[in-house]
């Protein structure tokens, strides 16, 4: 959570909500007649990327904290 300077798990959730929205967002602004460079398209991956990490590392936590609660 220091990476995202987030103090809880709604933060931090918060925070992978704006990478997606982010990411839509300049996708869907793309014109469809567009051709797109391989770099955007890896930036665009790296983005998806760190969104999905911090999904893995959410999901985690919580099956740690179901554990602890049973």
């Amino acid at each position: 959570m220091k990476q995202y300077s987030t103090k809880d798990f709604r933060d931090l959730l918060a925070e992978t909500y704006m990478l997606l929205v982010g990411v839509v967002k300049i996708m869907k602004s793309t014109h469809h007649d567009v051709r797109v460079k391989g770099y955007v398209i890896a930036s665009l991956g790296c983005l998806l990327e760190q969104a999905s990490n911090l999904v893995l590392r959410m999901r985690n936590v919580y099956e740690k904290m179901e554990r602890v609660n049973r």
